[in-house]
């Protein structure tokens, strides 16, 4: 019913034989297989449609069939050879479709058209695209159109593979892979490609989100007008292109390049999808059996019950409002909806212009109203497509071979079938699951398949209650590697006190040489297997008394595990360790000593593994008859008590050897024991050496103390007391004694202050200590001297002293010094009392004088005390020494008749004793003997200098020149100037002196200080310059106001020069100086020091 793209068909159920109809060309026609043509007849209610072996898929203005055998037929619009029957000639009726070479294209699995292409998916997981190909929706590389069909190719130019869905838009083309990624080509302005930009594709490009990663878990994609729908296994769905109405359902309008989630009206993702139709707008079927729908309403065709668009998905209600429920599938037209309910109802709504909902009207609905009852499906044009692989291997012996997976886009029921043909009988197959088993386990070495080999091959299909899709299968069965098995037995049992276990043996059916390796087992950590030979020892020899087993019932548990390198088998293994009767063993020790004058010898101990308590007795030895054993408690005792002093053992050295045996009452151990008899101490030690010694100074050597023992026993000596103790020592075997340090008998370090040290030593034989108390005397003896001065040092050039050379004695001898060698000694000479050394001539640096001409001079001094002699060898290194460097300053406190002059020695040249001066001249340039130079020496070192020349001419102007002096030569300073003040008697003013220095008195200015350089300190107006008025008066310069005059008939009134007017001074007036400004009318204050 209804017409062109808005018509709609329902499956109804009625007899085979009955005559079909179809509508599925533009403009519409029907036709009746076999293929009578008549005219449409456009239809407001629904009318019986009869279904065949045949699949119709629609396009723009063509339609296209594909039969069950996997071929082709099309019929319509052919302008850019859509059809594929190698022409581009419109066609009315069905034609076969057919490849370059004029076959019918066969293996066809599935089928999508586009508005003016088509695509077929084969069996093989290949495509094959005809028809137009402007925007490269063909993906053979080119935008030729194409009247036979190419393959679809991948970037590097071979058939693109391993798929397993495809979808047409109307000028792009989607591909589902069997690995769930999504490939597309083609019209790509709006991005539904999906590869991230707004770029035509020639070759299939992957789909990714946005950040580049691949879009992968698809099981179902269905491309429409220019945008792009993905199902995910986990129910989601994602869209992308074109979202002018809001089709992508993301809550916006705009379009996009990488896939974007479809979400409600509050955002949250839309999900439980199983089904997806549309056009410019988008319908959703959840499992739950609600339906939701988003983008162009324009008809209502998003039956939520208004005519306004939608970018984000509205749940389908019914005319009370009510949400759509139990829903089962889902078609879309341009602007219609047809729902199908599980209870076989048909529901529509949206554009009803040519009655294509079947309401029995041409009014448009924006809910849906029911039109039809007991369909069975709805007429869309999407087959089921496997998405499970074609070729898969499983090792023999087991019945599963394969999981049949297909996925369908209309959400239909799949049922899974077997084509009879090639290995079919020998597999069963859930039309349900679509899982495919073996009726019986396959067996690699006897091949059951028709060929004879362990190949099979068959042919499936699956239906969505069309005809069926169908798929070629190859399985192949896999040799499985068989187990080693075991031959040795899993239980044994073994005596005690031995290592090996087992021979652990198993045979491989494959021959394969074995390797073994423990697995497990409650006791595993008491073994080791060889690996080779499956040899299974115990780490240590196992005790049958000392169970060691986990249980403690002496079954040792332990896993063996052997592989051939494929297969691995395992063995449990119980080790039952037997009890052996054991030779008894020795626990005491063969050695014993002990003290004169006892009976008791050695407490023998001897302990048997078995539990039997042990018997002692006496079996051999030289001492034998010396002793007695207890038979029970084995206590070896002497018959009598040893004597130290008289030896009874047969050797005569006081050790006895004697044999013991010790039995279980069948078996024995015998042991050696040797019995050594000790002396008991009975003596103390007495000391020989006197309580009194003496001993030199400076030596440590104080005392050998010495003590003897009767028992000849070794003694052990230390120190016990007495006041000095802190500053002696003892060696404990030698017993000699010694101060920690020298002592000096001049510097007296006893406690008594006498040199008399007191100390009390004690000698120890171990059982006996005793002490005594010691006094030892420091006697003086002569000390020899003692040089203290430097053995090397540095002396300047031109001068004669080289060093003092310095020593002491601590008796307070006289000393006297001499020269007593060396390579340079008769360049020298010594103060015997003294010790200076000085050169016979002040060397010269540039000229060296030593032996080795290398500026360093050697000489060996002898200093003697009248006693001893002592010799030191002495290095003196020659210095270079250059002229001083001497700058003139200015001179300072010039008055009339004296000056301070200032220099600095900048540099002493290396020298010492730098002699400073001036020359002073009424000429320039003043020098050392010529006429009229004074000399004023200022100093005898480096630095600043000054002097004070003095009776100098009033009004003068002299020359003075610094100059500096050392064993170099001279060096002078710069020139310099300065004149004397002509007359100190202040001229300005009638004055008189005080006594203080250049302090004068005026009858009407006051006091004030006179400098030598013109300036004036007064008491009260600060520093001022003065100058004497030509007619009276004098004019006074004064910082911060200028010249100012006045006289004895003025003053305090003094006049302003420059407009400044009169002043009148106050006086000071918290240390500023205040005077009153008679043209301002206001007090100025002056900040004079």
């Amino acid at each position: 019913m209804g017409k062109s793209d808005n018509l709609s068909c329902y499956r109804i159920g009625i007899p085979k034989d009955a005559p079909i109809t179809f509508s599925y060309s533009k403009p519409p026609v029907s036709f009746r297989f076999p293929l009578p043509v008549s005219r449409e007849i456009f239809r407001l209610v629904p009318v019986l449609v009869l279904l065949v072996s045949v699949t119709v898929l629609r396009g723009g203005n063509h339609s296209v069939y594909l039969k069950s055998d996997g071929t082709l037929m099309a019929m319509g619009q052919n302008t850019y050879g859509q059809l594929g029957d190698g022409t581009t000639t419109d066609r009315s009726s069905p034609l076969q479709v057919v490849d370059s070479l004029g076959n019918p294209l066969s293996g066809v699995a599935g089928s999508s058209s586009g508005f003016n292409h088509t695509v077929y998916l084969k069996s093989d997981g290949t495509v094959w695209a005809v028809g137009r190909n402007t925007d490269g929706q063909l993906g053979d590389g080119t935008t030729t159109d194409r009247s036979t069909p190419v393959p679809v190719l991948d970037l590097s130019g071979n058939a693109l593979n391993g798929v397993v869905g495809v979808s047409s838009g109307e000028s792009h083309t989607v591909f589902l892979k069997s690995d769930g990624t999504v490939w597309a080509t083609g019209y790509n302005a709006f991005g539904q490609l999906g590869d991230g930009t707004t770029t035509d594709r020639l070759y299939p490009v992957q789909v990714t989100y946005a950040g580049g990663f691949a879009l992968t878990g698809i099981v179902g994609v269905s491309a429409f007008g220019n945008h792009t729908v993905f199902l995910k296994k986990d129910g989601t769905v994602w869209t992308v292109g074109k979202n002018y109405y809001g089709q992508l359902g993301d809550g916006t309008t705009t379009d996009r390049s990488n896939p974007v989630q479809v979400v409600d009206a509050v955002g949250t993702p839309l999900s439980s999808i199983v089904a997806v139709a549309g056009s410019n707008h988008s319908v959703f079927l959840k499992s739950d059996g609600s339906v939701w729908t988003v983008g162009l309403n324009n008809a209502g065709q998003l039956g939520d019950g208004t005519t306004s668009d939608r970018n984000h998905a509205e749940r389908v209600k019914d005319m009370l409002g009510n949400p759509l429920t139990l829903v089962a599938g889902i078609a879309a037209r341009n602007t219609h909806t047809i729902l199908l309910k599980s209870d076989g109802t048909v529901w529509a709504t949206g554009n009803n212009f040519n009655g294509q909902l079947g309401d029995g009207t041409n009014v448009n609905r924006s809910n849906p109203v029911q039109v039809a009852t007991q369909v069975q499906r709805l007429m869309e044009e999407f087959p089921p497509y496997f998405v499970s692989v074609a070729t898969v291997s499983v090792p023999e012996n087991q019945i599963p071979a394969i999981d049949l997976n297909a996925s369908d886009p209309d959400g239909d029921v799949l049922v899974y079938s077997l084509i009879p043909g090639g290995d079919s009988s020998k597999f069963y197959l859930n039309t349900s699951s679509g899982g495919l088993t073996f009726q019986n386990p396959p067996d690699f070495e006897k091949p059951g398949s028709v060929a004879g080999s362990n190949t099979y091959t068959l042919t499936v299909g699956v239906t969505d209650g069309t005809a069926p899709v169908t798929k070629a299968l190859t399985i192949n069965v896999t040799d499985l590697n068989d187990p080693p098995v075991f031959t040795s037995p899993a239980t044994i049992s073994v005596s005690e006190n031995q290592v090996l276990a087992i021979d652990v043996n198993a045979s491989d059916p494959e021959g394969t040489a074995l390797v073994y390796a423990l697995a497990g087992g409650a006791d595993q950590g008491r073994f080791l297997i060889d690996s080779s030979t499956g040899v299974l020892t115990f780490n240590s020899p196992p005790d049958f008394e000392a169970n060691a087993s986990l249980a403690g019932d002496n079954a040792y548990a332990v896993t063996i595990e052997t592989t051939d390198g494929v297969s691995t088998s395992s063995q449990s293994l119980v080790i039952n360790v037997t009890n052996v009767n054991e030779t008894p063993g020795v626990l005491s020790g063969a050695v014993a000593l002990m003290a004169e004058n006892l009976t008791f010898a050695l407490d023998v101990n001897g302990s048997d593994p078995d539990g039997t308590s042990p018997v002692y007795s006496l079996s051999g030895g030289a001492d034998a008859a010396a002793f007695s054993i207890n038979a029970a408690t084995g206590i070896l005792s002497f018959l009598s008590p040893p004597d130290y002093e008289s030896p009874g053992s047969a050797a005569g050295n006081n050790a006895y050897a004697v044999t013991v045996r010790i039995s279980d009452g069948s078996l024995f151990v015998d042991q050696a024991v040797s019995v050594t008899v000790t002396d008991l101490n009975e003596y103390a030690p007495v000391f020989t050496t006197p309580a009194s010694s003496s001993a030199p100074e400076n030596l440590t050597f104080a005392l050998d103390v010495n003590a003897t023992d009767a028992d000849g026993d070794s003694l052990i000596y230390s120190l016990a007391g007495g006041a000095d103790q802190a500053k002696f020592s003892i060696d404990p075997a030698s017993g000699v004694l010694r101060f920690v340090n020298p002592p000096d008998f001049e510097a007296n370090g006893s406690v008594a202050g006498d040199n008399a040290y007191l100390v009390t030593v004690k000698a120890d034989d171990g059982l006996y200590p005793i002490t005594q108390a010691v006094t030892v005397t420091v006697t003086n003896r002569p000390d020899p001297p003692v040089f203290t001065s430097a053995v090397a040092v540095d002396a300047y050039e031109n001068q004669v002293v080289a060093l003092d050379a310095n020593a002491t004695d601590d008796d307070g001898d006289v000393l006297v010094y001499s020269l007593a060698g060396g390579a340079d000694q008769d360049k020298f000479e010594i103060n015997s009392t003294s010790g200076l050394l000085r050169f016979k001539t002040p060397p010269d640096y540039e000229n060296p004088g030593d032996a080795d001409a290398n500026n360093s001079y050697e000489a060996l001094v002898r200093v003697a005390d009248g006693t001893f002699l002592r010799h030191l060898t002495f290095s003196i290194t020659v210095t270079d020494v250059f002229r001083p460097i001497v700058e003139t300053r200015p001179a300072e406190s010039v008055g009339a008749d004296s000056a301070v002059l200032k220099g600095e020695v900048m540099d002493g040249g290396g020298a010492a004793g730098v002699t400073s001066g001036f020359l002073l001249s009424l000429d320039p340039d003043p020098r050392f003997l010529k006429t009229g130079v004074t000399d004023l020496t200022g100093g005898i070192d480096t630095g600043s200098f000054s002097v004070t020349a003095s009776g100098l001419v009033a009004g003068k102007k002299y020359y003075f020149r610094a100059y500096a002096i050392n064993g170099e030569g001279i060096s002078y300073g710069s020139d310099g100037h300065f004149t004397t003040i002509a007359d100190l008697q202040p001229g300005w003013i009638g004055a008189t002196p005080e006594a203080t220095k250049d302090w004068w008195t005026s009858p009407w200015l006051g006091r004030f200080f006179q400098s030598s350089n013109g300036w004036v300190l007064h008491e009260k107006l600060g520093w001022v310059f003065p100058v004497r008025s030509p007619s009276a008066g004098v004019w006074l310069w004064l910082d911060g106001v200028g010249w100012l005059w006045t006289d004895d008939k003025v003053y305090p009134f003094l006049y302003g020069e420059g407009g400044v007017g009169w002043l009148y001074f106050f006086g000071l007036h918290d240390g500023t100086r205040l005077f009153y400004d008679y043209q301002l009318k206001k007090w100025r204050t002056v900040q004079n020091p």
